[in-house]
């Protein structure tokens, strides 16, 4: 009996484990929405994008649907070659309460150009909300020509997509470093500095050496005169 209670408590603390890893592992499967736009204004939805984490603890994105350009799209997307125009990307990102999106372009010219290949580097915050983007296309700048009657019924995109590293911004100190500017000479900059108005903490030595100092010489005065009172003492008995 005690024996199969032992393999059931084993059997259910491995299942609540499954689970709470299961729990974790679907939170940070987060789906993003990725829409475009042929005139700056109105965005219709392109695909949708899920964030995945991998095995080695890094993630990876996954397109949950067909990543192109169809339909009535086709013909938005010659007026932009026609024109010369951005083609404009929108990602949006909600994870519980938070929604975000962020905004980029192309020249609808340099995406033909590379054969619809982009590159996208998606940055996050610690929610994986989508905080800023980087889209560009490995063909830019190449010398090839644009033509609209070129386009098929349906774009396919050759999309790269990657998570974009955390940056730490530079801090700036808060003293000014360098000369004094010649029309803030007659300002003192040493008050602004709290290293010179506030002196450093001391320590319990430093703000009570006096005490210190007095209890020493009792002491050491108080040690002489205790042998003396003694001998005093011992004198009087043998006088007796």
């Amino acid at each position: 009996r005690s024996l199969s209670f032992f393999v059931l408590s084993i059997f259910l603390l491995h299942s609540n484990i499954r689970g709470e890893s299961q729990t974790v592992e679907e939170s940070v499967n987060i789906i993003y929405r990725l829409y475009h736009s042929f005139d700056g204004h109105s965005f219709s939805l392109r695909s949708r994008i899920q964030l995945k984490p991998k095995a080695d603890g890094q993630y990876q994105f996954v397109f949950l649907d067909k990543n192109s350009i169809s339909g009535n799209n086709i013909n938005d997307f010659k007026n932009l070659l026609n024109t010369n125009d951005l083609y404009q990307i929108k990602i949006q990102s909600s994870t519980g309460e938070q929604t975000s999106s962020v905004l980029s372009s192309l020249p609808a010219c340099e995406l033909q150009k590379s054969g619809f290949k982009e590159d996208l580097l998606i940055y996050v915050d610690n929610t994986k909300n989508v905080t800023g983007v980087s889209y560009s296309t490995p063909a830019m700048a190449l010398s090839r020509k644009c033509d609209s009657s070129k386009i098929k019924d349906t774009i396919n995109f050759q999309s790269r997509i990657k998570l974009g590293e955390e940056t730490v911004t530079q801090t700036l100190p808060v003293q000014p470093q360098g000369p004094k500017p010649m029309y803030l000479n007659d300002v003192k900059l040493e008050a602004l500095d709290d290293s010179k108005t506030n002196p450093p903490p001391q320590s319990f030595l430093q703000k009570y050496w006096y005490i210190v100092v007095f209890l020493m010489v009792y002491m050491i005065i108080g040690g002489r005169e205790e042998p003396a009172a003694k001998g005093g003492t011992a004198a009087s008995s043998a006088k007796k």
